[in-house]
């Protein structure tokens, strides 16, 4: 091999999700779209796929790597370049080296919400512990900005499943996740777990007519396939379980994403279970 060529086996952790999109990609060229210090995003097609450590929580649309792997890659790469989908390996053009990563060990996990409906306790317990977390303290200030009315956690919302009262949240915010769009997808999943079609539906058509970050408009993909982050997850069944421990630690690890996404989408999860349950 020469000096400008690397190649690494790692074991892959991959969501059943991703799994299912990337066999059904015939696209195999695409780039690198975003990286950050715990993983970067590749945009194959249309289709956005998060690589991570294995020491980090697995995206519904993602994939995780070793450390030293991911650490070797991801200090290499930047947005732009040319990354391609080789039968079942990866090789990134880093300009001069070209790295191949291969599976040494593949296992899927399933981040599908395939619960049935909750019975009202659960819901109610679930929003007490959010209300315990005081999320509005952590949330991005310019959600409440958009529209104060989502601060009246008691006040009924005739407007929930208005699509012109939706669209106003639709890539409000800053960066690559904006807040308004963490608020809708947190009330997504509320809406998803009650069956609440009405609502999803009109996600789906205000996100259909305005447009968001690469990365929010993946996360709307995976939750109208019923797919969630792991932590999500772990939080549900902690939920379920009535394990107070684990609900306070998954809801603490919700809220490190990144500035203020994990609590503004928790916000999202709380004030749909307020407008529910009120």
């Amino acid at each position: 091999m020469n000096n400008n060529h690397r190649q690494f086996t790692t074991n892959m952790t991959m969501s059943s999700f991703i799994k299912k999109e990337l066999l059904s990609n015939n696209k195999r060229i695409g780039k690198v779209h975003s990286v950050f210090k715990n993983g970067f995003n590749i945009l194959l097609d249309k289709q956005l796929i998060f690589i991570s450590p294995e020491n980090q929580p697995l995206s519904a649309h993602g994939i995780q790597w070793s450390q030293r792997t991911f650490q070797y890659v991801k200090d290499k790469l930047k947005p732009g370049l040319r990354v391609q989908l080789l039968n079942d390996y990866w090789r990134f053009y880093t300009h001069p080296l070209i790295i191949d990563v291969f599976p040494d060990k593949e296992t899927f996990l399933d981040l599908s919400l395939n619960f049935t409906p909750f019975e009202f306790e659960v819901y109610d317990r679930f929003r007490t512990a959010l209300t315990q977390a005081h999320l509005e303290k952590h949330c991005d200030p310019f959600l409440f900005q958009i529209d104060s009315s989502i601060l009246a956690i008691d006040e009924k919302n005739t407007l929930l499943n208005n699509r012109k009262w939706l669209q106003q949240w639709i890539g409000a915010g800053h960066g690559l996740t904006p807040s308004g769009d963490d608020l809708v997808q947190g009330m997504m999943i509320i809406a998803l777990l009650m069956d609440h079609t009405t609502f999803i539906n009109s996600v789906k058509d205000v996100t259909n007519i305005k447009r968001t970050t690469d990365i929010a408009h993946a996360y709307y993909q995976n939750l109208f396939h019923r797919h969630v982050n792991q932590n999500w997850l772990l939080l549900l069944e902690a939920i379920l379980a009535e394990d107070n421990l684990k609900i306070q630690t998954n809801i603490q690890n919700i809220q490190s994403y990144g500035a203020s996404s994990g609590n503004d989408m928790l916000y999202g999860s709380y004030y749909y279970l307020s407008q529910i349950l009120n």
